[in-house]
């Protein structure tokens, strides 16, 4: 979007909207415990599952596993209650 166009913006707001709406149109909710838990849910497929075009199509997580794999089996480690051999 151009700095000082807000119609922009508008446009890009009008389009989530209509994209979420939509999506939810097509849900059958049978509880309020499903509706609370749908932000998580949406959040964890997000950073787990879908690709992003900024991160060459993968995953937030697979990337962070990418660029620090050590890290990534330390705190898995620790996790578990194990430690990282040296």
């Amino acid at each position: 979007m151009q700095s000082g166009k807000p119609t922009q913006n508008a446009h890009a707001e009008r389009f989530s909207k209509a994209r979420f709406t939509g999506m939810l149109d097509c849900l059958v909710i049978d509880s309020l415990r499903q509706v609370r838990d749908m932000p998580a849910d949406c959040l964890h497929r997000c950073n787990h599952h879908r690709p992003h075009d900024s991160l060459r199509r993968i995953s937030p997580v697979d990337s962070r596993v990418e660029c620090l794999p050590y890290l990534c089996l330390s705190l898995a480690q620790e996790f578990e209650g194990t430690s990282m051999p040296r």
